[in-house]
């Protein structure tokens, strides 16, 4: 009988010490509004390949893409980060007549990856990982169908 009331008393304990906490955290007080402070952010120079790494976007670039395959984005020492592909001048583009292709090259030169219709059906954006190894990359927009004539489009990229 004495265990019983030991472990009656024990867990009336555990149930009175939540009661009582339970109340203590919903009674917090929360502002109405929240303000927010702007903080401007320096970076180092010398970082990375280019100054700035890890911050997203480090390159933007608007190069206009056709039915051939163009540079659109380089790195010598490797991307190594989302490539963020949007095709821009949409006054023509549709994307259930086109397809976003793309080529990843490595330092050597060597293809490393080939995507074809990267940005799915009808795409007009994707993103992109490349890796440390991928120093090179070309996109191509291309008719999906033969009936379709080629056209050169504005792309927006950033990485």
């Amino acid at each position: 009988m004495k265990k019983v009331r030991n472990f009656l008393a024990m867990a009336l304990a555990v149930v009175m010490t939540m009661s009582v906490s339970v109340p203590a955290f919903a009674a917090e007080a929360t502002p109405d509004t929240v303000e927010q402070q702007v903080t401007a952010a320096e970076f180092p120079d010398g970082i990375g390949g280019n100054g700035n790494a890890g911050i997203m976007p480090l390159v933007t670039d608007f190069p206009m893409v056709g039915n051939s395959y163009k540079t659109i984005a380089t790195n010598p020492n490797g991307i190594n980060g989302d490539l963020h592909i949007s095709v821009t001048g949409k006054v023509d583009f549709d994307g259930a007549s086109y397809q976003l292709n793309v080529l990843m090259y490595n330092r050597d030169g060597n293809v490393v990856h080939r995507g074809d219709n990267v940005a799915g059906w009808p795409g007009t954006s994707c993103t992109l990982w490349c890796g440390s190894n991928v120093t090179r990359v070309e996109l191509q927009i291309a008719p999906r169908y033969f009936w379709v004539q080629p056209n050169t489009f504005e792309v927006k990229v950033a990485y």
